[in-house]
């Protein structure tokens, strides 16, 4: 997982609709074993980042190679005021 500033560490990875996900290490990559072949959607989050999705086949046991390049979100978060009591 890739930005236009390099390796994205700890974005989510996750295939929809089932249990399997991981968290990129800090050069960006990520594994996911186990996977019965089959159609599904990959999703990758990351605080900053816009959400990406890729719909994959998987045909048979083996490798797959995934590049993700993330662009980061213009999305604002309101405004959050945090205060105390004595």
């Amino acid at each position: 997982v890739q930005s236009g500033d390099g390796a994205v560490p700890g974005a989510s990875v996750a295939i929809l609709n089932t249990t399997y996900g991981t968290v990129a290490d800090r050069e960006g990559r990520f594994s996911l074993t186990g996977i019965r072949p089959g159609q599904y959607t990959v999703v990758v989050t990351a605080v900053g980042f816009a959400r990406q999705t890729r719909s994959i086949s998987v045909a048979s046991a083996g490798n797959q190679t995934l590049d993700f390049r993330l662009t980061e979100s213009t999305a604002q978060l309101e405004e959050v005021v945090v205060s105390a009591q004595k």
